[in-house]
């Protein structure tokens, strides 16, 4: 009976620690604005034409780089892009799979909503959705972003093996849209350049760390393998390697190597991550950094979200958070 109990308080103490974690970030209430997809796409590409002079200028500018809205060059782009049959195809396929955006908008908008309670100084964007004819996934601006939806058609749609190697079709489902959008804006208004001390692979491990922990926090009902861009197998791999990574990073004193073809090997996309088995997905440290952030928000309570997205130094975030494996 004396030991039961022992295993009984054990239980209760562990379910109040669980409960205690989640307590801190839970954030109470419920949006009070619905955000709202800006359907550019359709406007676009059925009348040539978009009321919104600020997303008209940012999508000729920087998405599709054609020059002003305004310009002749803009005007020949225009009559060319919405009679190739191929950004048709597209196009009439975007419109199938994306036909409302209901359950995206209820995602972005719970997402955005914790973040603004995390961060309270950090403004929500006006959405938008192009199509880019396979351009950058997510695209953002001062109070703006905006989804290439040509880009999550689903890893197995046909017109990407044209385009993409299959390493890089993973990424290109639907449900990766809110993740990625939402990181996006973060990354944008906490820039690595602002924001990394120095550039070494740790410093940039803990960046990527920091933003793939912020969207998980925000966007808790999705699937971690999601937040990160990889297959379940692939988040698999590096929750089994964990420490096999760390070690071979440890050996090959790479941890603090500045050498930007090194940390590229290790934070781009690539078949695999190099120095590592080929069986392992590229990018596959970016869970280490994930890691190490996550234990040292457990490690230490009283930082706020805030606090963490400003804390540049990340030899101090290493050590505080008593990552070893």
């Amino acid at each position: 009976m004396k030991r039961q109990m022992i295993v009984l308080s054990g239980l209760l103490l562990c379910i109040l620690f669980v409960g205690c974690k989640r307590d801190r970030f839970r954030i109470k209430g419920e949006p009070k604005t619905w955000m709202q997809v800006v359907r550019f796409d359709q406007a676009f590409h059925e009348t040539g034409r978009f009321e919104d002079t600020a997303f008209l200028e940012l999508y000729a500018n920087d998405i599709m780089q054609i020059g002003a809205s305004n310009s002749l060059s803009f005007y020949k782009f225009l009559e060319m892009f919405r009679n190739d049959p191929d950004i048709q195809q597209i196009y009439d396929d975007c419109q199938v799979r994306f036909e409302e955006l209901s359950a995206l908008e209820a995602q972005l908008s719970w997402g955005f909503y914790r973040l603004s309670a995390f961060v309270p100084s950090m403004p929500a964007p006006s959405i938008y959705a192009h199509i880019s004819g396979m351009g950058s996934s997510i695209v953002t601006a001062p109070g703006m972003a905006s989804i290439s939806l040509d880009k999550y058609l689903g890893s197995s749609y046909a017109l990407y093996a044209s385009f993409f190697e299959p390493y890089q079709v993973v990424r290109m489902r639907p449900e990766g849209i809110a993740p990625d959008l939402l990181q996006a804006w973060v990354r944008s208004e906490y820039p690595t350049e602002r924001y990394l001390q120095n550039n070494r692979l740790l410093d940039f491990l803990i960046y990527e760390g920091k933003m793939h922990f912020v969207t998980h926090l925000c966007l808790p009902e999705i699937p971690l393998h999601y937040v990160f861009g990889f297959t379940e197998d692939q988040l698999n791999w590096c929750k089994v390697h964990e420490a096999t990574m760390w070690e071979t990073l440890l050996e090959q004193q790479h941890l603090y190597t500045t050498d930007p073809a090194t940390i590229g090997h290790y934070i781009h996309e690539a078949p695999y991550t190099r120095y590592f088995p080929e069986t392992s997905p590229g990018r596959a440290t970016l869970w280490i950094g994930y890691q190490i952030v996550q234990k040292y928000m457990e490690k230490n309570k009283k930082v706020t979200i805030e606090d963490l997205l400003f804390h540049s130094s990340t030899t101090s975030i290493l050590t505080a958070s008593g990552y070893q494996r």
